[in-house]
Order: structure tokens, then sequence, then C-alpha cells
């Protein structure tokens, strides 16, 4: 049966290096029937006081780095947060806030965090 762990583990605004308590939760990437789901960016960041035209956080904390590093693109996948999502970075911002985000370069690995991944597991394929 797979366990989704929800929220980068609930991790939030305000985590601190070395992220102890979260790579406590990621631990879990040990059992192969394990996934993890990423949000908004905006449930670990902070908004920024001024709304830009080009959208981005002043600063993202390495909690994406850490999941991949622990899971691997093929047991993450993205949802989008919504609602909350839209009083805080909005949807368009959520999604290419992930996809754009430097640990996801490789096109192979966006496509299974973006959606791959959620298929499989949902079984839509």
């Amino acid at each position: 049966m797979p366990i989704i762990v929800e929220h980068l583990a609930g991790v939030g605004i305000g985590a601190e290096p070395p992220y102890a308590t979260y790579k406590e939760a990621l631990a879990v990437a040990r059992y192969p029937n394990t996934y993890i789901k990423v949000g908004g960016l905006g449930e670990i960041s902070a908004r920024p006081p001024v709304l830009r035209t080009k959208f981005a956080f002043d600063h993202v904390p390495p909690l994406l780095e850490l999941a991949y590093d622990a899971f691997g693109p093929r047991r993450m996948m993205w949802g989008s947060d919504y609602p909350p999502v839209s009083e805080r970075e909005g949807y368009r911002n959520a999604l290419h806030g992930v996809m754009d985000h430097p640990a996801l370069r490789d096109q192979a690995d966006r496509e299974w965090i973006m959606g791959q991944t959620a298929l499989n597991v949902f079984r839509f394929t």
C-alpha cells in the first residue's frame, strides 16, 4: 500500500538548519512504498511584503532538495495546496515555483514530480 507524506512532512515556514525534525520525517523514505508530496513553496517560505511582476520568494530553505535526496523524483509528487494557495502565492506561482526550482533542472525529474509519480501511484496509467 502506498503511503504519501503530505506537505513536505508539515515542515512549514520557520524551519531552521540543520532541519533535524524534518530529516527524521524523511527517514521513512527507506521504505519503498512511501512517497512525499510537495506543495507550493509558500508553505515553507514567507511571502514577500511587496509582490513583484516576476514573483519569487526572498528565501527558500533547501527542503525540496532534502526531500529529493531522500525520496528521488519517482517518489515525489506535486500538489497545489488549493484552496490555501490562493491566499498565499496563487496557483500559478505555486506551480511555477516548484517547476522552475533549481532542484528540478532535469526535465525527466520534473516530469515525474509534476505528474508521472501521481499517475503511477493512483494507477491512472
